[in-house]
């Protein structure tokens, strides 16, 4: 499991918004599902060999698609905090 944090933001929805699971299996042929499993945070599922490739992936996709963190985003759902991050399941 990949949670994908830009400031303490989980962006995980919003690479769902773009298309990020389709482009990912077009473009490097990653298997990507995303998943609500931990703590009700959209996370991204995938076999743990393709881990640094998609991380890798997932830093230009942000970049390419300048996906950032708006003025706009307070909802809590959306903030992970550190004490919830480190917490042990």
């Amino acid at each position: 499991m990949v949670s994908v944090t830009r400031n303490g933001y989980n962006i995980c929805f919003t690479l769902a918004m773009y298309d990020f699971i389709d482009r990912a299996k077009d473009d490097s042929m990653l298997d990507v599902t995303f998943s609500k499993e931990w703590n009700n945070h959209v996370s991204m599922i995938i076999d743990t060999c393709d881990v640094v490739m998609l991380l890798h992936y997932t830093v230009h996709f942000v970049i390419d698609w300048n996906i950032g963190i708006g003025k706009n985003v307070n909802k809590s759902a959306d903030f992970i905090p550190n004490e919830q991050w480190y917490e042990c399941p």
